[in-house]
């Protein structure tokens, strides 16, 4: 049977180390690939994504370091998540299924002398799933050897990613849906992909568009980010202001000679001292006077432009997780993904339009159904507690 890239169990392991059969067949692991930068891949899959940071929580004051970081009133902790990225790359090459093939090296961010959790090839299965792509799972060399030793611990974790990726296959329909448009977002590959990442960590679950797919507007997009994009292509830039025309709000951060977005009809009617307001159409433009300098303050002004009631999803009491909001013909789907090594508990989530009913799937737990509150625009439950992963379904 052909493996089916996006949805199937593929793992690194050294050439030069013993396979250990017994545990790729207890994980339920189909295609083994080797390590070294030639290494053959499955039949399918022409090749990986691997410009990305091992995931986890960062430590204050290092580049990457996995341990658990507590947020506070004025801080969260910094989560190096690929969520974002699998959705750009399938805004950027549609017809390319986006497989994550990085390893525990360098160019992940890691060296020698820092330890990951076992735990984090969950993390990394569950990102790249929840958003519709696959990774190569690669254990580190510390936990391959202390599975090698039998060491409990290593094993109880190969267990748990076992039944997690066994999970994440049994609930497939859940994930890879498309995203809100409340927020739309055009990318390339420049400055763009820094927004992108910072705004997912905001919480803004923006859809992702490149330069060749941008959509008409519709109601349900308030507001269209083309910030940090290169000099869009004089085809794209009408289809850009358009949403502005329709009622929307356009963000750019293009100055002087650069400002492709003046058109004849903009009135200013409003300057603070960071951008300026634009009435164009029913809608407006808000220019930045510079190019973004800060992705994370970018992504809050963003999201007051949208306001609090129409936010595509929301949850509070869960500063290690990272949640996205997908539509499934007309059901919702609100995605959480933890990158914390603690369960969270009370966790209240919102997710933009009114629904009736709201059914919670968890690994290892039977669904079940939340209570569905309408807070105005919003629809709002509470997980009651939240582990690695929790989906949302509303209708």
């Amino acid at each position: 049977m052909p493996l089916d890239a996006l949805h199937s169990l593929m793992v690194r392991w050294p050439e030069n180390e013993p396979r250990p059969e017994a545990l790729f067949q207890q994980a339920g692991v189909e295609a083994v690939i080797g390590t070294a930068p030639d290494a053959k891949l499955p039949a399918g899959i022409a090749s990986t994504y691997n410009d990305v940071l091992w995931p986890g929580i960062r430590t204050p004051g290092t580049r990457v370091d996995w341990v658990e970081e507590t947020g506070s009133a004025s801080r969260d902790p910094w989560i190096d998540s690929n969520a974002w990225v699998v959705v750009c790359q399938k805004a950027l090459h549609p017809a390319k299924p986006v497989i994550l093939g990085y390893q525990p090296n360098k160019e992940a961010g890691l060296d020698a002398s820092r330890m990951v959790p076992y735990e984090s090839l969950e993390m990394g299965l569950m990102e790249a799933r929840a958003m519709g792509g696959n990774w190569i799972a690669a254990p580190d060399e510390r936990f391959r050897r202390q599975l090698a030793a039998n060491d409990a611990a290593a094993l109880a974790a190969w267990k748990s990613f076992g039944e997690f990726a066994a999970w994440l296959a049994a609930n497939k329909t859940l994930f890879g849906h498309p995203l809100f448009p409340t927020i739309t977002m055009l990318v390339d590959d420049g400055e763009s992909q820094e927004h992108a990442n910072l705004m997912y960590r905001r919480g803004c679950s923006q859809k992702l568009v490149s330069g060749d797919a941008i959509p008409p507007p519709t109601p349900d997009c308030l507001c269209m980010v083309a910030a940090g994009v290169h000099d869009p292509a004089p085809a794209a830039r009408p289809k850009i202001l358009a949403h502005a025309r329709a009622g929307a709000i356009v963000v750019v951060d293009a100055p002087g000679d650069k400002a492709w977005w003046r058109v004849p009809g903009m009135k200013p009617v409003k300057e603070q001292s960071d951008r300026i307001f634009y009435s164009l159409g029913k809608g407006q433009v808000v220019a930045y006077i510079d190019p973004v300098a800060d992705p994370s303050e970018f992504a809050l002004d963003v999201l007051d432009l949208v306001n609090y009631r129409h936010r595509p999803v929301r949850a509070w009491n869960a500063g290690t997780v990272v949640t996205a909001a997908t539509r499934r013909g007309t059901q919702s789907i609100a995605t959480l993904m933890n990158y914390g090594r603690q369960r969270i508990y009370d966790v209240q989530l919102r997710i933009r339009g009114n629904f009736k009913t709201a059914t919670l799937h968890t690994p290892g737990a039977p669904e079940k159904p939340l209570e569905a509150k309408r807070r105005e625009a919003m629809t709002e439950v509470f997980l009651p507690e939240l582990g690695r992963m929790g989906v949302v379904v509303f209708g």
